[in-house]
């Protein structure tokens, strides 16, 4: 999957405001159906808090995710993403990180 990025704020702040949530320990998701912007593609934004570590440690988490991103087989249906990583990532190997983020994206799908 090519992964097309979400850079801009009010993107980020409209999706948060209106979009779908979903939540589970590693990370919370944001979505809304793409043509609330009036696109028709999927876009993936990612934001790390501060709480997680200095710079290095957050943009860590940033390239881990988008390597989740990139190998999974994914059909996220014209959906603009929002991943927020929680803190507690810190306590979890990349197998377990791998298993929360595809779990919590199918059921993206499965919502539609």
């Amino acid at each position: 999957m090519e992964l097309q990025i979400i850079k801009q704020k009010h993107f980020f702040e409209k999706i948060i405001k209106e979009g779908k949530k979903n939540v589970n320990k590693n990370f919370v998701i944001y979505y809304l159906p793409s043509f609330f912007f009036g696109q028709n593609n999927t876009k993936i934004g990612i934001s790390v808090g501060k709480k997680l570590g200095n710079a290095v440690t957050r943009n860590y988490y940033k390239r881990i995710i988008r390597q989740i991103l990139r190998q999974a087989d994914l059909q996220l249906d014209n959906k603009f993403v929002i991943i927020i990583i929680r803190p507690k990532i810190q306590n979890s190997n990349f197998d377990e990180i791998k298993k929360s983020l595809i779990k919590i994206l199918e059921e993206l799908d499965e919502k539609k």
